[in-house]
């Protein structure tokens, strides 16, 4: 709730900020609670998401939209490189070379905090957008938390629009709950 004036205002749990790169040819919007980063260019802008269990912790989830109006190298150059340094790649979607798109699914590890990341590349034309979203495994994280955010970033990564189109999307994160011998055990997985 914002006071203004003496009034009252409810902020939507759904309201989003919108953003633009490369001048107006990508455009996109995120939740408002997300907290944008300094140092926003033409090209790059990155988010801090909220996360009440991050309090008091080095750890951070983060979500970053980068644009490139002219990719020189193929778009499984780009896919080679980033899954020689990122992490353990859990799964790639589509599971068939692609020119256009592709979501990648990653383990990764900061310090002792192990870390899941995803990452969405688009590419239509000369132009190539590349969504990372990256958030750390933590016991107190709350499934409503995870599950909230997973949802803002499949939102994201399907909305974005090129030149006024949108990427669409080409899988989805999902949490998976099972019972592991008596432990509950939550994985995130991309599902087509």
């Amino acid at each position: 709730m914002i006071s203004v004036l003496g009034l009252s205002i409810v902020v939507a749990a759904d309201a989003r900020h919108g953003y633009q790169l490369l001048g107006d040819r990508i455009s996109f919007a995120v939740n408002a609670t997300w907290v944008k980063l300094n140092g926003q260019t033409d090209r790059v802008v990155a988010f801090q998401v909220p996360n009440p269990a991050e309090q008091g912790t080095p750890e951070s989830t983060n979500v970053a939209v980068m644009a490139n109006s002219h990719p020189t190298d193929s778009l499984e150059d780009r896919i080679q490189s980033l899954t020689s340094s990122t992490g353990t790649l859990i799964t790639r979607l589509p599971t068939r070379p692609s020119k256009r798109d592709v979501l990648l699914l990653y383990r990764g590890q900061q310090g002792q905090t192990p870390y899941i990341i995803a990452d969405r590349l688009a590419r239509r034309g000369k132009i190539e957008v590349s969504i990372r979203a990256a958030w750390p495994i933590l016991e107190s994280s709350t499934d409503e938390w995870q599950s909230e955010l997973l949802a803002q970033i499949n939102q994201l990564m399907s909305d974005v629009s090129i030149d006024g189109t949108t990427i669409g999307a080409v899988g989805h994160l999902v949490v998976h709950t099972h019972d592991d011998g008596g432990y509950i055990v939550r994985t995130v997985e991309a599902v087509e």
